[in-house]
């Protein structure tokens, strides 16, 4: 189902399963009609893995680095551009990873939640690459 007017979500089933769905959509914000892309990783009818996807200035990573600090605590640096929380909820073991790139004042950022439980359970599905 979507609203009128907005784009619909797209979902495609995984080559080795019809279990393992990836899903997006292109979401304008209600409140300043900015676009930001969206996309999940569905596994047995659950949602493994989410990711928001945005683009701004400097302000906006500096802003979010603020809020998800406020509402995860302290994070851990996982690498060059990216801050991980890891927390217990829901049942198991769960990550939020926020991502963000640059170049000149232009800045790439991605929310990412993911369910380890789930995402553990796409081994079943997907060979691994030798």
């Amino acid at each position: 189902m979507t609203r009128q007017g907005a784009d619909p979500m797209v979902c495609n089933t995984s080559r080795n399963t019809a279990q393992l769905m990836e899903c997006g959509v292109v979401i304008r914000d209600p409140t300043d009609s900015a676009s930001f892309y969206l996309s999940a990783y569905v596994l047995e009818g659950k949602v493994a893995m989410i990711s928001f996807g945005d683009s701004g200035g400097v302000q906006l990573v500096d802003r979010l680095k603020a809020d998800l600090t406020a509402r995860f605590g302290r994070p851990h640096a996982a690498k060059n551009g990216t801050w991980q929380w890891n927390y217990r909820g829901g049942g198991g073991a769960q990550t939020v990873r926020f991502n963000w790139r640059g170049r000149g004042s232009a800045r790439w950022i991605f929310i990412t939640l993911w369910d380890k439980r789930v995402m553990d359970g796409i081994a079943r599905y997907v060979g691994r690459k030798p």
